[in-house]
């Protein structure tokens, strides 16, 4: 028996993780004291794209799963059209099932460990977005230099927008953010000490 390869490994974990239907639908299900996180997390990428809500803006979900990040942008921007690129086909599909924005939004597979990935996508964007994905890849530094290529993507005047996992100190407008975690915790009940070291927002403007 050969021995497993790094890519081996994460072929396996994708199959019993995000390439299981099953595991997705409790994954979605279960929410719990996340949930509040994941609403900040979109909240607050709405606001940091800077083109004016009704332009028509093209915007590229990294990592989309599928495809929430996406749909509640095209939802706060009625000319705005999305492309949701994930490895799990079963994610993509099931955000092909929900989809009610008709051609606004599409869908299409590929893997972010390479950079065959760009192979993927066509054209410019305005706004890149993620949120909680691009923290897997770590390994030989493959987020600093998927970095690189998003940046080759974005048009004049765009954006990258990451929102992660981390501490609120390093957020841009902190006292807002702040203020913004303690009403998503008061209208769901959820506990303040539980929100107050989880996420961090990165954009990255390109003039």
């Amino acid at each position: 028996m050969s021995e497993a390869t790094p890519n081996d490994e994460s072929r396996t974990s994708i199959e019993t993780t995000w390439g299981n239907r099953e595991f997705i639908e409790r994954w979605i299900a279960k929410g719990g004291w996340q949930g509040p996180i994941r609403e900040m997390q979109t909240a607050m990428v709405l606001r940091m794209i800077p083109q004016p809500l009704d332009a028509p803006i093209r915007v590229l979900d990294l990592g989309a799963g599928y495809g929430a990040l996406a749909v509640a942008v095209l939802r706060d921007r009625p000319k705005a059209t999305a492309l949701c690129l994930d490895a799990s086909a079963e994610m993509l599909k099931l955000g092909r099932e929900r989809n009610a924005l008709g051609h606004r939004i599409e869908f299409v597979q590929a893997s972010l460990e390479t950079p065959d990935w760009l192979n993927s996508v066509n054209g410019l964007f305005d706004a890149v977005i993620s949120s909680r994905a691009l923290h897997h890849f770590t390994t030989n530094q493959r987020r600093r230099f998927m970095f690189k290529e998003i940046f080759g993507i974005v048009r004049a005047g765009g954006c990258f927008i990451n929102a992660e996992s981390g501490s609120i100190g390093r957020c841009g407008n902190r006292a807002e953010e702040k203020q913004l975690w303690r009403s998503f915790a008061r209208r769901r009940r959820a506990p303040t000490t539980d929100l107050t070291t989880t996420a961090i927002w990165t954009r990255i403007s390109r003039g």
